[in-house]
């Protein structure tokens, strides 16, 4: 059905189609070589899924806007794809936000202050740069840094707990308690010293804007949880 649909007459059935939320990753895979560039742009997002050959293909397609796409897939795992990405005004933010960089970019990147915001949600980026934006003048800069999922406190205590510890001093890719990125992000929080102020494994982290549910709303891990992970709310201009 989805085959037929893809190739309707009415352009608006085909852009309802290419934005489905619901369509099966290994149909997304096969419009890799659609006629379409269109259907080409979308099958992108199955990136993991493709061969090799199709890949190449998408990053040597004839459509330029098919091979930015494809190059915003690849660059999250060669940075000279990134690197490419960074002389394009149009890529470059993007390119910062998600690509694997080479320490030189990222250093001239900072030096330069060339999209900060993005740059300091790159997974890539090393951990000294890090700490310099996590006291950029810049609000957006760290406020970036402050929702990097390394500050996450829930995987903070899985990663103590499979050290065998229980104070939650040390946290999961370098970034403990103590660290001052941490600290200026996020500001101070009580040590969880308690086996009932942690988590059990696996528990959900309720919001209370969104979560009609009464579990674990009373303990203080939940409130800890909720404030590692819950962007401060702004309000809109």
């Amino acid at each position: 059905m989805c085959v037929h649909l893809l190739d309707d007459p009415a352009p608006s059935v085909r852009t309802a189609l290419l934005d489905s939320p619901h369509l099966a990753p290994s149909f997304v895979a096969s419009m890799a070589t659609h006629h379409r560039a269109a259907a080409r742009r979308e099958s992108v997002h199955a990136w993991e899924a493709l061969s090799a050959g199709e890949r190449s293909a998408l990053l040597a397609d004839p459509d330029p806007e098919v091979r930015q796409a494809a190059a915003l897939q690849e660059c999250r795992r060669d940075a000279r794809v990134t690197a490419e990405l960074l002389r394009d005004p149009k890529s470059a933010a993007e390119a910062l936000r998600r690509g694997l960089l080479f320490r030189a970019d990222a250093e001239r990147c900072v030096a330069e202050r060339t999209h900060l915001a993005a740059l300091a949600e790159n997974p890539s980026l090393p951990a000294d740069l890090v700490e310099r934006l996590a006291v950029d003048p810049d609000e957006n800069v760290r406020l970036a840094v402050s929702l990097r999922p390394e500050l996450d406190e829930t995987r903070a205590w899985q990663s103590t707990s499979r050290q065998g510890t229980s104070t939650g001093a040390t946290a999961c890719n370098g970034y403990g308690r103590g660290s001052p990125t941490l600290r200026c992000c996020v500001g101070p929080q009580p040590p969880l010293t308690h086996c009932s102020d942690v988590p059990p494994p696996g528990a959900p982290i309720c919001r209370p804007t969104c979560c009609g549910c009464s579990h674990a709303s009373r303990t203080r891990w939940w409130r800890t949880a909720w404030a590692f992970t819950t962007p401060t709310p702004r309000r809109r201009s």
